[in-house]
C-alpha cells in the first residue's frame, strides 16, 4: 500500500488511509500502562503513522490541523465542565498517545508541519494547567517530555520550567514534600513510564516523594541542558533558582536539600559561564547588531566542552 500511495496522486485515497489508521490507533490507545511491552507496541504504531504522513505532507498538514483541533476542542469542553472526575477524560492514555503521535510527526517533519507547532504547544500547556494535583505527576512528566522534545528538535523556545516546580511549592499553605510520610504497603511502585497518576496508597509514602524530587530535577536538567549555551540562560533560570532556594530553606528532609543544592549550584555555575563569555563578546555584539550572530559566537566561545548543567 505504501508503494502505491507513493506513486499515485490520489489524495482522497491517501486521506482515507490516514484517517482509518488514526481512528484505529485512537481505539487501541486507550491502554498504555501495565508494562513496557505495551509502550513499545504503541510506539511502533506511532512510528508507522509518522512514516505514512511523509508520503503526502501537504495532505498530512490538513489532517493534522483537523485532528489537533479536535483535541483542543476536547480540552476546552472538559475545562468548561470540570465536575467530579472530568479531568480523567484528558489525563488518560488515549489522549496522551494521540497527542504524542502528533508531537513525533512535528519533530520528524518540522519544516513541512511548522505551522502546527504552536497549536500543539498551546494544547500541551493547556493540559498541564488543567490540574496541579500531585497525583497526576506521572502525566505531567510525560507532557513535559513532549514539550522538551519539541524544543530540542524544532529549536523553538518554550518556557516550561515552572510546570515542573509545583512539587517544591506550597499549595494552600501545605507542602507535599514536608508532610508526614506513610509506610509503603506494596513491594514496589509502578514506574512513571507506565502510569498516568499516583495511586492514593502510594502518594504520601517516602518512596514516592523521593521519586517526585528525583524525576522533577531530572526533567528540569534535561530541559535546561538544551539551553545551556544560550545567551539568555542566566535570565531564564533566575525565577527557577529563587523557587528552589526557598524550598531548600523550608524543607525538613536533608536528602532533598542536598539534591536541590547540587542542582542550584550547577545552574549558578552554568549561568556564570554564559555571563563571562557573553561579556567578552559585548563589543563584537555591538558591531554585529544581530542576535543570531551573537548566539553563534557565544556557542563557539563556550566550545564543545561539557557545560556544568
Amino acid at each position: 500500500m505504501a508503494k502505491y500511495l507513493n506513486k499515485t496522486d490520489d489524495h482522497s485515497f491517501f486521506e482515507s488511509v490516514v484517517k482509518k489508521m488514526y481512528t484505529e490507533f485512537t481505539k487501541e490507545s486507550k491502554i498504555g500502562g501495565g508494562g513496557h511491552s505495551i509502550q513499545a507496541t504503541l510506539r511502533t504504531a506511532q512510528n508507522c503513522f509518522v512514516e505514512m504522513l511523509e508520503l503526502n505532507l501537504a495532505c498530512s498538514y490538513k489532517l493534522g490541523f483537523l485532528y489537533i483541533r479536535q483535541l483542543c476542542l476536547h480540552l476546552r469542553n472538559t475545562r468548561n465542565n470540570l465536575k467530579g472526575d472530568a479531568v480523567k477524560l484528558i489525563y488518560s492514555w488515549q489522549f496522551y498517545n494521540c497527542v504524542k503521535m502528533w508531537v513525533l510527526a512535528l519533530c520528524q517533519h518540522k519544516q513541512e508541519l511548522v505551522l502546527l507547532i504552536n497549536p500543539v504547544v498551546q494544547l500541551l500547556l493547556g493540559v498541564l494547567k488543567l490540574s496541579s494535583s500531585i497525583k497526576y505527576f506521572p502525566f505531567h512528566v510525560k507532557l513535559f517530555e513532549l514539550l522538551c522534545s519539541i524544543t530540542e528538535r524544532t529549536d523553538e523556545f518554550i518556557p516550561i520550567a515552572q510546570y515542573m516546580l509545583y512539587p517544591f511549592e506550597s499549595q494552600g499553605g501545605k507542602s507535599y514534600l514536608n508532610s508526614k510520610s506513610k509506610a509503603l504497603e506494596d513491594k514496589i511502585i509502578p514506574d512513571t513510564l507506565v502510569s498516568v497518576k499516583i495511586a492514593k496508597k502510594h502518594q504520601d509514602t517516602s518512596e514516592m516523594k523521593d521519586r517526585v524530587v528525583q524525576e522533577s530535577l531530572e526533567q528540569l536538567t534535561a530541559y535546561l541542558a538544551a539551553h545551556a549555551k544560550s545567551m539568555y540562560f542566566p535570565e531564564m533560570t533566575m525565577a527557577l533558582s529563587i523557587v528552589l532556594r526557598k524550598f531548600r530553606k523550608t524543607c525538613t528532609n536533608n536528602n532533598y536539600r542536598k539534591m536541590v543544592q547540587v542542582f542550584v549550584d550547577a545552574i549558578a555555575s552554568n549561568a556564570e559561564l554564559v555571563t563571562s563569555k557573553r561579556n567578552l563578546l559585548k563589543q563584537k555584539s555591538l558591531k554585529s547588531g544581530r542576535i543570531t550572530d551573537v548566539q553563534v559566537m557565544l556557542t563557539k566561545a563556550i566550545g564543545v566542552n561539557p557545560t556544568p548543567i
